[in-house]
């Protein structure tokens, strides 16, 4: 169930249909849609990535990859949306970036290990990618391989709730 209520826990109410299963919900920078990734409840491990309005209308999936979407991020010009996605073919999760329209998907990594959960910087300029094996720093148009290597002290300093340079 996907839902919204209250910061007090107040008010719950669903926003999704009952035939999704959905996880990952992420609020757009200006509060008015909500990124998720979804799967229909009679399959498994088939998560696409959906965007609705805050109140649950206007459900629409933006893209259907093989394997599934994980931890969408909006851009903070609420423009691009970054996320994982595994590939059920080659078993490694890479980062991808689609516009809001659905369109303009492009694979930001190429690695051997996975990247996961990937995360804007507040100014739009950096994404920041965990791996089995590193953390990358990229900007949001790298083209595929065009990874930066960041420092860990960086990724920690987001991880408390602020970025940092490294």
């Amino acid at each position: 169930m996907s839902g919204s209520c209250g910061s007090d826990g107040s008010g719950l109410r669903r926003l999704t249909p009952n035939a999704i299963r959905a996880a990952h919900p992420a609020w757009s920078p200006d509060g008015k849609r909500i990124v998720f990734v979804g799967s229909p409840a009679d399959h498994d491990f088939a998560f696409d990535l959906y965007v609705m309005r805050a109140d649950g209308s206007g459900l629409r999936r933006l893209v259907k990859l093989p394997g599934g979407a994980e931890a969408p991020d909006w851009s903070p010009d609420g423009r691009t949306i970054v996320f994982a996605q595994f590939d059920s073919r080659t078993l490694v999760s890479d980062i991808y970036a689609v516009g809001t329209n659905g369109r303009g998907l492009r694979r930001l990594t190429r690695t051997p290990g996975d990247d996961t959960s990937p995360d804007w910087s507040p100014d739009g300029r950096l994404i920041a990618s965990g791996g089995m094996d590193d953390v990358l720093r990229l900007g949001p148009e790298a083209e595929v391989g065009g990874e930066m290597r960041a420092s860990l002290s960086a990724w920690l300093s987001r991880s408390r709730g602020s970025w940092a340079s490294g």
